[in-house]
């Protein structure tokens, strides 16, 4: 009896480990100006922390690039892509894509092991317009001297190394009894601001005015009304375009089967978790 129950919880422990699922995602953009929404954005963000990322997607939305280097990576993380003819969110992805209020980024899809978070790998998904050689990494104009960039991180005034994606981010799914995923996406919109940079002193000089009486039988003498040098402060103002990011950031509870919204009042993501 008792080698049987160790054999039983031998099969049962190897069947869990051996467990699969099948991950869906969409992202997707909310068609609005982030002044109308109500909220307050910070003019700047902590850079994306996405250096143990592997990036699966470098452009428009449902594009899967599915490199040899990147499908060796992931793969050897226990990930394999799924091709696009697999995928099984593809109504909702044409119902977003076909609604004026929303455009979709991006749609991916992989196979993964249940794997605890310490070894389930970041995987980056970017999608969107490519606003490389208009923006550096701070969101600053390139033609902007660097002299007038303000920012604590240095690296933030070069050209970036990889291509800025209107969407970057990354996801990652794991499992604690139940799978989990953490989501962190960064959304890019230019955006034009008004900023000081000097005064103009406008002088303005009027000379003295006479009013002379027409009515001589008043007796009144003709007066004279001095004005003074009336001198107009103008501010001199520049526009400057900069890219500004707004970041959704979240942890969610999946459950089998069920398509999942994340929700952000600029973006929104769709996943759906298939345990196989």
């Amino acid at each position: 009896m008792k080698n049987l129950f160790f054999f039983l919880l031998v099969v049962l422990s190897g069947s869990s480990l051996a467990q699969q699922f099948d991950v869906e995602v969409i992202v997707f953009k909310r068609n609005i100006a982030p002044e109308k929404v109500g909220e307050s954005w910070p003019n700047q963000l902590p850079p994306l922390n996405l250096d143990d990322a592997i990036r699966v997607t470098t452009a428009s939305a449902s594009e899967d690039i599915g490199s040899e280097n990147t499908t060796a990576q992931l793969q050897a993380r226990g990930i394999n892509l799924m091709p696009a003819e697999q995928f099984q969110l593809n109504t909702q992805y044409e119902a977003l894509k076909n609604h004026a209020g929303f455009t979709p980024l991006a749609h991916i899809g992989w196979r993964q092991n249940s794997l605890d978070r310490d070894v389930s790998p970041q995987i980056r998904i970017t999608g969107g317009q490519d606003y490389t050689g208009r923006f550096l990494k701070n969101g600053a104009p390139v033609q902007q001297s660097v002299m007038d960039v303000t920012t604590d991180n240095p690296d933030a005034t070069t050209a970036p190394k990889d291509a800025l994606f209107e969407l970057d981010g990354m996801i990652r799914l794991y499992v604690q009894t139940t799978p989990l995923v953490d989501t962190t996406f960064d959304l890019r919109e230019p955006h034009r601001r008004e900023r000081v940079i000097g005064t103009d002193i406008a002088d303005d000089e009027h000379e003295t005015a006479i009013e002379e009486d027409n009515h001589q039988d008043s007796g009144q003498e003709a007066s004279t009304v001095q004005f003074g040098h009336l001198q107009e402060v103008k501010k001199q103002v520049q526009v400057d375009e900069f890219l500004k990011a707004y970041r959704l950031e979240q942890t969610r509870k999946l459950s089998n089967n069920e398509v999942h919204y994340i929700d952000h009042p600029l973006m929104g993501l769709l996943i759906q978790v298939r345990s196989l």
